[in-house]
């Protein structure tokens, strides 16, 4: 199983897992440049994913209070993987900020050996990830909030 799941904006945070019969892979890691981003998710994806977990961006009242550039970039990189993804046939699951953010605390990344030191971009989308896998019962719920 391979899941990517991405956090989106102006710097974009990336999370891959790669789990097999007997072994299991975790990375993480921001990408400053939407373009690059956008290519390096469109390598994960050809490479051969089970599905792709992108954060929810909904635009509400206080979206146009905010820096736009970073929300049309946001959107932007939704879009482009939305595209590829359904280009390759790889199903897109959309979650929500408050929810990976709700679950998926640093505590518990630390607990399952995922907190990325650094900026928040790379810990957000592992957040997501890491809800997605959980969600799914991909992984032990005991794995993240422990016996």
């Amino acid at each position: 199983m391979r899941v990517l799941a991405v956090d989106p904006g102006g710097c974009t945070g990336m999370a891959l897992y790669e789990a097999g019969d007997l072994d299991e892979h975790f990375e993480a890691w921001s990408e400053p440049d939407p373009m690059g981003a956008i290519d390096r998710a469109r390598m994960e994806i050809v490479s051969g994913l089970d599905v792709l977990v992108v954060e929810e961006f909904r635009i509400t009242a206080g979206t146009g209070r905010k820096t736009r550039a970073g929300s049309n970039t946001a959107i932007e990189i939704i879009g482009a993987l939305r595209w590829i993804a359904f280009k390759r046939g790889v199903p897109i699951v959309e979650q929500a900020p408050a929810d990976a953010m709700g679950f998926a605390t640093n505590d518990k990344l630390k607990r399952l050996g995922w907190y990325t030191p650094g900026p928040d971009h790379a810990r957000d989308a592992t957040r997501h990830l890491v809800l997605y896998l959980v969600k799914g019962g991909r992984i032990e719920p005991s794995r993240v909030v422990g016996d």
